[in-house]
């Protein structure tokens, strides 16, 4: 059965080397791949408005968007489960460049999503969205394992959370570039279905030109000297991929410098004879550390997805997304069947309907009113009613650009509080931070400043509605503290507790059971939050839900559990090696039995 690897001199320089150049590429090698992630995951909820603009004359119908919400979450989880297992069986690096290539064609195919029926669209989106979730979830428990294995001692946490920290830029991006794109087609061309399909599928397309740019560079990584060594078993190589990360910085370079040295080396163990723990056994021993990290990553994700998939409801709450009706401007769409335009008549009684799109000479009658509209929402729209009666009209191309810019936007003080002290600061406080305070302390003091938020959120909410300011400032500050907190340490924790043998694969069952909550959020919340009583929600959505202060009340428990969790199951690694760590509770008598109770039954 295999155990913890002595600390040899290459893992004693792995431990104490000083921060290189190398560290450096792999935190912006690997944190691209998430920049990606986290582009590819969070833009989705920016267009699932607008995909039903176009295909559904209205609002998606409900088991639609959760679908198309959740289908990559559903890839993700199959990805993190089985790359996290071919990274422990074929290495770490064999796998890494698969990842990306998954991410590349599946951003593509999801842009090129080919038909204009309803049908065809979003079965083709899902099918890409769920391949693209493959090439995500495998970056997970690779990235970590592998920034996790080449990092020294005082620098390891850091640079695991600089890593997942590109999230927090990849969201902005994607809200970013949506603003761009929506706002280019809202200016530039007729106000039509046809025209606005083009902006989701550009939007989605977008990520492949990071992707494409890192590629190289990934594939010109080293294995990491921990799995050569530990799990190879071959230390000739070990030291080769030590002498390319700290010098040569290139494998054939390495091997031609290395060639005398290699000659002379000797494997340090012969690996046939040396068993592999199975899973059986490895739960047996690690149960309690791999049931801690799981479960809070599961809680965490259930709140943090939830939040970020029922948002554009939370901003059209507090009035960031005006709560007007929405329609396609009379210019040259009605003969675009079958794609369902949206259609409205100005009438005393504001009232409007969904369209079938078919040609009638009605149609000539339908603007678009703003009398109601503030001034800079009247300037942005094209066309206008002229009683007042009539209520403010907008394009779905400028509802799209509206919650995006909720996302972004800089220069209004409500959005700027949101996108700047809660998305970005929250990642990067981790970073700083994660070897002064340790992750533990972090993970505890984020579950709990995120269960005290939403509590406050749920029990005032009626209250807070009308102090608009005091409502952002929380709703943002749960952001803050998850990220700096449980969403950046359930990442970093589990790529530092397990074995090398188990490491890839722990960190992918861990990661995975997260996104089984975020899946459990995307598809449980996204009827929760809807109100009945509501008569927009009750007219799109049925009797579905229990409202939005009702499931911040829920969010908030969920937070709670996942601090009780974390106090007794989690442990702290700050300072210690990650042979420290799997040889650390030796002297603890409850895991010292379980490993006797292992080795006897071997």
């Amino acid at each position: 059965m295999d155990g913890a690897a002595p600390a040899s001199g290459v893992l004693a320089s792995l431990d104490n080397a000083k921060t290189s150049l190398f560290h450096i590429k792999t935190v912006a090698i690997a944190g691209m791949g998430f920049f990606t992630d986290a582009y590819d995951l969070f833009s989705i909820g920016l267009l699932t408005k607008l995909i039903g603009r176009i295909y559904y004359g209205g609002h998606m119908p409900i088991n639609i968007a959760a679908a198309l919400s959740s289908v990559a979450l559903c890839g993700t989880l199959a990805g993190q489960l089985l790359f996290g297992y071919l990274g422990d069986k074929f290495g770490r690096k064999s796998v890494y460049g698969l990842t990306l290539w998954l991410m590349v064609v599946s951003s593509i195919g999801s842009g090129l999503s080919f038909g204009n029926s309803p049908d065809a669209v979003i079965g083709t989106l899902c099918f890409w969205r769920f391949m693209l979730g493959l090439g995500v979830g495998g970056d997970y428990p690779l990235s970590a394992t592998i920034m996790s294995e080449y990092s020294s001692i005082k620098n390891r946490g850091a640079f695991v959370a600089a890593v997942f920290a590109m999230q927090g830029t990849g969201i902005l991006v994607a809200a970013a570039v949506t603003v761009i794109v929506s706002a280019a087609f809202h200016n530039l061309a007729p106000q039509s279905p046809q025209n606005a399909d083009y902006v989701w599928r550009i939007v989605l397309t977008f990520s492949a030109i990071p992707t494409v740019a890192t590629m190289y560079l990934r594939n010109k990584m080293p294995e990491t000297a921990r799995y050569t060594m530990q799990v190879a078993h071959d230390e000739a190589k070990a030291s080769k991929d030590m002498y390319t990360m700290q010098v040569a910085h290139d494998e054939a370079k390495a091997s031609k410098d290395m060639s005398g040295v290699l000659g002379q080396a000797v494997v340090a163990e012969d690996s046939s004879a040396i068993r592999r723990q199975t899973w059986r056994e490895f739960v047996k021993v690690y149960g309690s550390r791999l049931f801690g990290c799981a479960m809070c990553w599961f809680l965490l994700d259930i709140a943090f997805y939830s939040q970020g998939l029922f948002q554009s409801d939370v901003f059209k709450t507090i009035g960031w997304v005006p709560k007007i009706n929405v329609f396609w401007p009379q210019t040259d769409i009605y003969h675009q069947s079958p794609l369902v335009p949206l259609k409205t008549t100005c009438s005393s009684a504001n009232i409007y309907e969904y369209g079938s799109g078919t040609s009638s000479a009605a149609v000539q009658d339908i603007v678009a009113g703003t009398a109601n509209c503030a001034s800079d929402l009247q300037n942005s729209l094209a066309h206008s009613c002229h009683s007042k009666d009539d209520g403010c009209w907008m394009s779905p191309l400028f509802e799209t650009f509206l919650i995006a810019r909720a996302q972004v936007n800089t220069l209004e003080v409500d959005a700027a509080i949101l996108a700047l002290f809660s998305t970005i600061p929250g990642y990067w406080m981790t970073v700083f931070t994660v070897e002064k305070l340790g992750r533990k302390k972090i993970q505890d003091g984020g579950f709990l400043m995120m269960t005290l938020f939403m509590a406050i959120l749920a029990g005032a909410y009626n209250d807070l509605l009308d102090h608009v300011a005091a409502f952002v400032i929380l709703y943002a500050a749960t952001f803050f503290f998850a990220n700096w907190g449980p969403n950046s340490t359930t990442f970093i924790i589990p790529s530092e507790v397990f074995p090398s043998a188990w490491r890839c694969s722990a960190h992918g069952f861990c990661a995975a059971c997260g996104k089984a909550g975020a899946i459990i959020g995307a598809f449980g919340f996204l009827y929760a939050s809807k109100d009945p009583s509501n008569p927009d929600d009750k007219k799109d959505y049925g009797n579905v839900g229990i409202g939005l202060q009702n499931s911040l009340a829920i969010l908030a428990a969920t937070n709670g559990l996942g601090l009780i969790v974390s106090l007794l199951f989690v442990p702290e690694t700050k300072g210690k090696s990650l042979e420290q760590l799997e040889l650390h509770d030796s002297q603890d008598p409850g895991l010292l039995k379980k490993r006797a109770s292992v080795e006897a039954s071997a």
